[in-house]
């Protein structure tokens, strides 16, 4: 409740000292924090606004500093799941029902497929071969060639750039053949 600063410090078996974790909640100033810190450099920080920050101490834009990994060179986030199960990252709005799952994006490793979905349903499937369903998940019926697969009736617009497009009518489960 107070100001103060917490440290852990493991000693390795030469007696050299290594900073793991830090806290510091100092009144004067802004700064309250944790921090993790590996071979002397600080690789986590949750501040105090609960936002955590992974290779950085500057959080992101406004609507997404929630979570900030930065790297001074080609970076990524890996989602692993076993040949058969899904790796999914999930746009909720409540915690219940279908709106903890409202859009989503998943891969189906047992497909190898990428799917996106709002509304709580699956909306456009990218197929292994790289056919797309959209509207629908079938993107394998015509595998010897790329496809469009438009599930339902729907329009398919070509625009110019001005406000006279051109479009085709689909129906019933309409593909187009590349």
């Amino acid at each position: 409740s107070g100001a103060g600063k917490f440290k852990v410090t493991i000693t390795n078996p030469s007696g050299t000292h290594q900073e793991v974790i830090y806290a510091e909640n100092d009144a004067n100033t802004a700064s309250k924090f944790v921090r993790l810190s590996t071979d002397g450099n600080e690789r986590l920080r949750i501040d105090a606004n609960g936002r955590v920050l992974i290779g950085t101490t500057t959080e992101g834009t406004g609507s997404g500093d929630d979570l900030t990994i930065s790297n001074s060179g080609n970076m990524g986030l890996t989602l692993r799941s076993t040949n058969s199960n899904y790796c999914n990252i999930y746009f909720s709005d409540a915690t219940s029902g279908t709106a903890e799952y409202e859009g989503y994006i998943s891969y189906n490793h047992a497909t190898d497929s990428l799917e996106f979905a709002t509304g709580h349903t699956e909306r456009l499937r990218i197929g292994s071969t790289g056919n797309l369903a959209l509207g629908g998940t079938n993107t394998s019926a015509y595998t010897n060639q790329s496809h469009l697969f438009i599930g339902g009736v729907g329009n398919l617009y070509a625009d110019n750039g001005t406000s006279s497009g051109k479009s085709l009518s689909l129906s019933n489960n309409a593909y187009i053949n590349t």
